[in-house]
């Protein structure tokens, strides 16, 4: 629907609730609306929308998007003043089964506004050798593509310099797309990513761009988080214990004897799990 003519109708709409008192069905209208335009947004930057599941909610899905892309960017697509506001709107909404106070509602209003505002490009499209003079500093990313005539070793002798502008370039998007959402450089910064890794795996020097951009994006939840997390649980549990013995330890000295080395073996793998936790887990997602 065109734009005009849906504001048209949600006008038209908002009278009729203000007549009426109820702004129950004006309050459902936004809400769908923002699910959809996040849904579009989502779907351009190639991830999965939110299921039919009722435990996924639109707060779920923006946090999602934003996880996946802090992870591979750095950057977050929603502000997180519009997370916030979203997520305890939300939880309003389902809670008084598609009520909101006027203050949450005029938030809501406020919110699909802007989201009709954040443009984002579509991931999904191929990308090709003509993509580089988007992004390039000059001609000296020609040297990387097949097509260039300078021999293996000028391109090797050029590649740490390559590799440094486009850390450079990557670093300067990166601040950008932090103080605004720009699709032309979010899908720069994902080209760079991609050209960047292929540089730095590929011996030759010589690169050949294909595929969408989105396969520069691991949009997996990370598997060393879930183990980190499970490690501290298991590090939160074995110190409860741990805690318990002491104490009984020190109310029944006459224990002591049978149990020393099982207290000592149980202190001593709280000490492995961290250091496990610190070195591979921590160190890893960083």
């Amino acid at each position: 629907m065109n734009e005009q003519l849906l504001d048209l109708n949600l006008k038209r709409l908002q009278l009729a609730c203000k007549k009426n008192g109820n702004y129950k069905t004006l309050t459902i209208a936004f809400f769908t609306l923002i699910k959809n335009r996040i849904i579009e947004i989502g779907i351009n930057l190639g991830v999965k929308p939110v299921g039919s599941d009722r435990s996924n909610t639109i707060y779920d899905y923006i946090t999602l998007i934003n996880s996946i892309f802090l992870k591979n960017l750095g950057v977050v697509i929603f502000p997180e003043n519009m997370c916030e506001s979203i997520q305890i709107c939300e939880v309003i909404f389902l809670r008084n089964k598609g009520k909101l106070p006027d203050k949450n509602l005029k938030s809501i209003i406020d919110i699909y506004y802007e989201l009709r505002k954040l443009e984002v490009p579509n991931l999904h499209r191929q990308v090709n050798e003509d993509d580089l003079s988007s992004v390039a500093q000059g001609n000296i990313f020609s040297f990387l593509t097949p097509r260039s005539k300078r021999n293996s070793q000028d391109s090797h002798k050029l590649k740490p310099l390559i590799l440094q502008k486009i850390r450079e370039k990557e670093k300067e998007f990166h601040q950008d797309l932090n103080s605004r959402i720009d699709p032309g450089k979010l899908e720069s910064a994902l080209y760079l990513k991609s050209l960047r890794k292929m540089l730095e795996h590929n011996k030759n020097s010589k690169i050949v761009i294909q595929g969408a951009l989105k396969d520069n994006i691991s949009y997996q939840k990370s598997l060393p988080g879930i183990f980190g997390y499970l490690i501290i649980g298991v590090i939160i549990t074995l110190l409860s214990v741990g805690a318990i013995i002491l104490f009984e330890m020190d109310s029944n000295p006459i224990i002591i004897p049978y149990i020393d080395s099982w207290v000592i073996s149980l202190f001593v793998g709280i000490i492995v799990l961290f250091f496990l936790y610190v070195k591979f887990i921590k160190k890893g997602g960083s």
